[in-house]
C-alpha cells in the first residue's frame, strides 16, 4: 500500500483497538485490494469507580462522577482490582475501491477480579466479536477531506448480564450501530479525525437472567501526525454515553434500573510504519496506545494500554 498520510490515518484508526472495542472510524477508505491484519496485546485495570446513582443511595453525600472505590455488583462488594488481558486480532480488507470490510477478534480474554474480603473471580476464553463494513461517500479524488459511512455489528460469544464489575468475558448481546467517520487533511502528514456512532443493544432474556443494556452514543476527535519519517502519532478524547438500563439476575421476579452510564477518555498512540525498512518486510509496523479515564458516571476508571504488530499486504 501506498504510504500517504490518508492511508496512515486511516489505519492507525482501525488498528488500534482499545478495551471495549472502540474504533475510530475514518474518513478515508484504502485503496482497492489492500489487507491489513493486527496481531495485538491489551492490558487494562481498574480500582475504583466513577459514582453512580447507585453510590448515592447508599451515601447520599456522594456526587455523581466521584471517584471512589471500585465497586461491584451494585454496592454488594467495596473495593478490590480488575484486571484485564488479551490477545486480539484485528484484520481490515478493502475488496473494491472506497468500500472497507474488517473484524475485530479478542482471541483470549484472561479477566480476574480481585477483593480484600477476600472475594475473587475469574474467567478466560474468547471476547465478543465486532464486523464492520464501510462506505466512503466523498469522491475518491478529493484528497483533503474524507467522509465515511460504517455499519457494524458486536457478537458475543457468552452470555453475562451487566450487573457487575467482576470477571465478564463479553457483554453477552447483540449490538448494531451505525457510524459516520470524517478525516480533514491539514497538512501532508496533519489530519483531523472525528467519529460519531449511534449503537443499538439488544436485551438478552434466557434464565441466565434479563438484560437490557440501553441503547448508547460514542463520539470521538482525533489530530493524527508525522513529526519523524516512519512514525504516525495520534492523541484525541472520546466520550460514551448510554441511556438506563434494566437488569433482573437470575431468580430475581423485579428488574431494576441503573443509571445511564458516561465515561470520557484520552487515548495517545504511536503507530510505526517505518518498521518494515527495518527487519526487511515491506508493510510491517507496530502500534503502542495508552488510554486514560478522564471522567464518567457509573463507569470503572479504566486505565488501558497495548501493542501490536501489524502488516500489509
Amino acid at each position: 500500500m501506498k504510504v500517504s498520510a490518508q492511508n496512515i490515518s486511516l489505519i492507525c484508526g482501525l488498528l488500534t483497538l482499545t478495551f471495549a472495542g472502540e474504533v475510530s472510524a475514518q474518513g478515508f477508505t484504502p485503496e482497492e485490494g489492500s489487507v491489513w491484519a493486527k496481531l495485538g496485546y491489551g492490558y487494562s485495570r481498574a480500582t475504583s469507580d466513577f459514582a453512580g446513582v447507585d453510590d448515592q443511595l447508599a451515601d447520599p453525600s456522594v456526587e455523581l462522577g466521584e471517584r471512589g472505590d471500585f465497586r461491584s455488583r451494585q454496592g454488594e462488594l467495596v473495593g478490590g482490582t480488575l484486571q484485564i488481558h488479551d490477545a486480539t486480532l484485528d484484520v481490515v480488507w478493502a475488496p473494491v475501491d472506497g468500500f472497507v470490510v474488517g473484524g475485530f477478534v479478542p482471541l483470549v480474554k484472561a479477566v480476574r477480579y480481585e477483593n480484600p474480603r477476600p472475594f475473587s473471580t475469574g474467567a478466560t476464553g474468547p471476547g465478543d466479536i465486532q464486523l464492520f463494513g464501510g462506505m466512503q461517500m466523498t469522491p475518491r479524488d478529493l484528497r483533503k477531506f474524507g467522509m465515511t459511512a460504517y455499519a457494524k455489528v458486536k457478537i458475543p460469544t457468552s452470555f453475562n448480564y451487566p450487573y457487575t464489575n467482576e470477571a465478564l468475558l463479553g457483554e453477552g448481546q447483540v449490538d448494531v450501530s451505525g457510524a459516520l467517520g470524517t478525516t480533514v487533511s491539514l497538512l501532508p502528514k496533519l489530519t483531523l479525525n472525528n467519529t460519531i456512532e449511534v449503537r443499538h443493544r439488544f436485551a438478552h432474556d434466557s434464565d441466565e437472567g434479563f438484560a437490557d443494556p440501553g441503547d448508547e452514543v460514542e463520539a470521538s476527535l482525533s489530530l493524527g501526525g508525522a513529526p519523524i519519517d516512519g512514525v504516525w502519532l495520534t492523541a484525541g478524547v472520546n466520550g460514551l454515553w448510554g441511556t438506563p438500563f434494566q437488569v433482573r439476575p437470575p431468580g430475581a421476579e423485579t428488574k431494576t434500573i441503573r443509571m445511564k452510564r458516561q465515561f470520557y477518555t484520552a487515548l495517545i498512540s504511536a503507530y510505526w510504519y517505518g518498521l518494515g525498512s527495518l527487519v526487511d518486510s515491506e508493510g510491517l509496523a507496530m502500534d503502542l496506545w495508552v488510554k486514560a479515564p478522564l471522567a464518567g458516571v457509573d463507569y470503572p476508571v479504566l486505565w488501558s494500554g497495548g501493542m501490536g504488530i501489524a502488516k500489509g499486504f
